[in-house]
């Protein structure tokens, strides 16, 4: 489904109308993502959904039922202690973006009046639902982000929230117009950017959708050129933007339902949907009527939530593991000092007495200096030297057993990041079957007996593109088609491209024997920023070598190589697509 920033806009509208002033009544957290909030607002109960799904993030009023988990989730039960009774004082979405806040009016132990915020951000894997405190830091959100994880933005508790930088203009802040927005493009793409990007690329708030719409409208074609465009038609463009957003300034709206080409809920007519299944003066009814209707609201969504919080489970064990094994190595790193005393105490053993707690001797191993060495005084001085000496063996054995087990143990939580982010890509049945399955082939989940003629979804090949020049780029979905698009279907001379030390897809650019242009390169690995861990940041690096260089050692996990002979290229994933002149295979933006 489509919920962008236009249709936020209008959902918020409806929410102040129909919220303000309102009090909670009950929260739930129906999912690991997903919470209902019951007010009592105007004299009615009415039941509000909030959902930062990586695949179906959204916010609306709901007639909908829905089961609540017999355990309250830990997130839910904090935001019943600090929300409580409290009363919604203000619905705010920052600009036209998918971010919207709700800002309460609540008490805290003392029984003092405090403001807290509830802010909800749709952008894609990235989504969060976060609670803040009246001194705007970080109470706790669904997903904590921390400095490994994004050095643009962290989110846990005790940071100081900070909306997420726009890097589009605002429609109803900037005014802008039509003919401003064509030569701004034509200073970088040349002419080449279609018409429609115009607007989902330049806006903040448009999609792909809205951005057809709006063509359509101006019975301009979404998919032409932008240098093609004559004086007139954009004109006409200009003129469909101007009522756009006055209808966005007033409130302005149309909420229906089409069917075809697929099921959508949306604000406004869509004209090139043809004519709407329904038709409501609530774009909530709508959005709720759609979400009935489609099963990857039960199904994909609840599916992906179940293997992503496995996941999350088994890498909260892993890292624990990792800290207290590094805390077992901190240990083992006087060892040296251990032995050394022993060594000198074999020396002087013969001059200590039972009831000493220390011996003063020459340090032969540092110049002859003195040193204390510290006693056990129950203990004669030949049983002090037996004793440190087993306590040197003690600790050598655990530091050469640490120098294995440490290394092994961090490659597995960096393979569980890597499963975890190819787990936020899947945007289809069949890819996140082919997750799932990877899950239970490495023990991650209970394998469960399938039978052999059991209908299975087909998986989707790699993502393809093209660039400019023609040479096709592959993107792998997971990490079995990582796998596969990197060892078997690249050539040794095509080029291989990874975000450096961080989760992402594999991507290669085919080269056909040919060396590719700087203008390719830049394309591949423009999407190796974008389908990597880090595809929020501005400067994200990418090592790029040919596939000859490129090795996956005997039993490791899928998807994770070596490679050598590589260089290295920082590219800014929130750049437009265009600028390094890539399009998508049967591309359906619409």
């Amino acid at each position: 489904m489509t919920f962008d920033g236009i249709t936020l806009h209008a959902v918020v509208a409806e929410l102040k109308a129909k919220l303000l002033n309102g009090h909670i009544k009950k929260i739930n957290q129906i999912g690991p993502s997903q919470i209902t909030m019951s007010f009592y607002a105007h004299g009615m109960n009415q039941l509000l959904y909030l959902s930062c799904d990586s695949s179906s993030g959204r916010i609306h009023l709901t007639e909908k039922k829905y089961t609540n988990p017999l355990t309250p989730p830990d997130f839910v039960m904090l935001l019943r202690k600090h929300l409580g009774q409290g009363k919604l004082i203000c619905i705010d979405q920052v600009g036209l973006d998918r971010t919207v806040a709700l800002r309460f009016e609540t008490h805290n132990e003392l029984g003092d009046t405090v403001i807290k915020k509830l802010i909800l951000e749709i952008m894609g894997r990235h989504s969060n639902l976060i609670l803040v405190d009246q001194n705007e830091k970080v109470v706790e959100a669904v997903r904590r982000v921390s400095h490994d994880m994004s050095r643009v933005r962290q989110i846990y508790p005790g940071k100081r929230y900070e909306v997420f930088p726009a890097d589009k203009q605002e429609v109803l802040a900037d005014h802008p117009s039509v003919s401003e927005l064509v030569a701004k493009a034509q200073e970088t793409e040349h002419g080449g950017m279609t018409v429609k990007k115009i607007f989902y690329g330049s806006l903040t708030g448009f999609s792909p959708l809205a951005s057809t719409e709006l063509c359509v409208r101006a019975d301009v074609d979404p998919a032409m050129p932008i240098g093609q465009l004559t004086a007139d038609q954009i004109q006409a463009l200009d003129a469909e933007l101007c009522a756009w957003t006055e209808s966005l300034r007033t409130d302005t709206y149309r909420p229906a339902l089409y069917r075809s080409p697929k099921l959508q809920a949306y604000p406004f007519a869509l004209t090139h949907y043809g004519a709407p299944e329904k038709e409501s003066d609530s774009i909530s009814a709508m959005i709720d009527l759609q979400t009935v209707e489609t099963a990857r609201d039960d199904g994909f969504g609840q599916k992906k939530d179940h293997l992503r919080h496995r996941l999350a489970e088994i890498l909260e064990k892993k890292n624990r593991k990792l800290e207290n094994l590094k805390k077992d190595e901190a240990e083992t790193e006087n060892r040296q000092t251990i032995k050394e005393e022993a060594d000198l105490l074999a020396a002087y053993a013969h001059t200590v007495q039972k009831g000493q707690t220390e011996i003063v001797v020459d340090d032969f191993f540092h110049d002859n200096t003195k040193r204390s060495i510290p006693l056990d005084p129950k203990k004669t001085g030949h049983e002090n030297m037996d004793a440190k000496y087993k306590h040197f063996s003690k600790l050598n054995t655990a530091h050469k057993i640490l120098l294995k087990s440490i290394p092994q143990l961090q490659g597995e939580i960096q393979y569980l990041e890597q499963l975890g982010e190819m787990l936020e890509q899947t945007e289809d049945s069949g890819s996140l079957n082919e997750v799932w399955e990877e899950f239970e082939r490495e023990g991650l989940l209970p394998r469960k007996k399938r039978h052999k003629k059991a209908n299975r979804s087909t998986p989707l090949p790699p993502r393809e593109y093209t660039t400019r020049n023609g040479l096709i780029i592959l993107v792998g979905r997971n990490n079995f088609q990582n796998d596969r698009l990197t060892l078997k279907i690249a050539d040794k001379e095509d080029y291989f491209f990874h975000a450096k030390t961080v989760p992402g897809a594999h991507v290669i650019l085919r080269c056909g024997g040919n060396e590719p242009s700087q203008e390719d390169i830049q394309a591949a690995a423009w999407l190796a920023a974008k389908y990597s861990s880090q595809a929020q940041e501005n400067a994200v690096d990418i090592d790029f070598t040919q596939k000859k260089h490129v090795y996956k050692a005997k039993g490791a996990k899928p998807g994770m190589v070596y490679y050598k002979e590589f260089q290295t290229l920082t590219m800014n994933p929130q750049a437009t697509p265009d600028f390094f002149r890539v399009t998508e295979k049967n591309e359906n933006e619409a």
